[in-house]
């Protein structure tokens, strides 16, 4: 019978879940919340999950904490209630606690959007001047500006000026002179942030003029450079045309200078192989016949100190007066 009654409820809890849809809780990114389950009675287990995994577990002993999420929550053992800090983009998502007390079951379901503040809003003004010459006919568009942050469709943008709001990025604007204080207001604002820009009406003057001076500056800036960039190519080619013609100046004069004192010491030289090439001044065939003598020489030298030492040194040589005779030849030659 009891089996009976906790089938029961199990089954009329689960339509209940199933037919609810959770509440959604936004936090911003960094900070904490606290998810509280409704019940009474003391657990005897508790069991959260984070789209389908495990978060915690609570066994009536002990609790088991779960990837992420260590160090970053804290589980009451009555309440059940999951407080979780540090909140990151990767905490949204779905949570669901399962609470068992005295064999029965109870389930808790619970959205969590993590979303991150709003960046401050920028104003810009685009004049139109179809209206004609009339000064209070100027119109203008103003156009509110945020950096997105996820989720960017929580964003809302909202437009105030006397006493009036308009909702949109937009917001058409009549001007009126130079001296127009007229104030509007952009808000921009998600869940959980919000902030506000303000924009006075005489800036369009000063936002259209400062776009047009900037225009300027940057046209004349590239004026200027394409200028500079053009002399430089210029005055490089003149520097590299002079320096080509200095090298050349200075090869010839290098050429003359050699050509100089070659002519210098030809002369000399020539004169010096005039006389040794001269049939009166056979120098090369005396020097070479010489050579041969003392070559000879030497020779009869040796042959006649192995005869002296073996006993058998020739009373007179045959050969030398030829000797003799032939050197004697080659030294009259050269002094003539």
């Amino acid at each position: 019978m009891g089996c009976f009654y906790f089938l029961a409820s199990f089954l009329f809890t689960s339509c209940l879940v199933l037919g609810a849809e959770p509440p959604t809780k936004y936090v911003l990114k960094g900070t904490g919340e606290s998810l509280k389950p409704a019940f009474s009675g003391q657990p005897n287990s508790i069991l959260w999950k984070h789209n389908g995994n495990k978060v915690v577990e609570f066994d009536s002993r002990e609790e088991q904490v779960y990837g992420a999420y260590k160090n970053r929550i804290t589980l009451d053992w009555i309440s059940a209630e999951l407080e979780i800090t540090g909140l990151k983009f990767e905490d949204r998502g779905l949570y669901e606690v399962e609470v068992d007390i005295n064999n029965m079951l109870h389930l808790s379901e619970f959205k969590l959007e993590v979303i991150d503040k709003v960046a401050m809003p920028t104003i810009s003004c685009e004049i139109n001047k179809d209206g004609g010459s009339d000064v209070s006919e100027v119109r203008a568009t103003l156009l509110c500006s945020a950096d997105p942050n996820p989720p960017e469709s929580m964003m809302k943008f909202e437009w105030r000026a006397r006493g009036k709001s308009q909702p949109g990025h937009k917001f058409n604007i009549s001007l009126g002179d130079e001296r127009d204080n007229e104030e509007y207001r952009c808000s921009v604002s998600n869940p959980v942030s919000s902030e506000t820009a303000t924009f006075t009406a005489k800036d369009c003057y000063h936002d259209n003029s400062s776009v047009a001076v900037a225009v300027s500056l940057t046209v004349v800036g590239l004026i200027v450079l394409v200028l500079i960039i053009f002399f430089c190519k210029k005055r490089q080619k003149a520097c590299f045309a002079k320096g080509q013609q200095d090298d050349e100046e200075k090869q010839t004069e290098g050429s003359d200078k050699k050509k100089a004192q070659g002519g210098e010491t030809s002369p000399l030289l020539g004169q010096r192989l005039n006389n040794t090439m001269s049939p009166n001044h056979p120098d090369s065939m005396v020097k070479e016949d010489t050579e041969l003598l003392l070559e000879k020489v030497n020779v009869k030298k040796m042959i006649r100190e192995i005869n002296r030492r073996a006993g058998q040194e020739p009373v007179g040589d045959p050969e030398q007066p030829e000797v003799v005779t032939l050197f004697s030849y080659q030294v009259t030659s050269m002094r003539r």
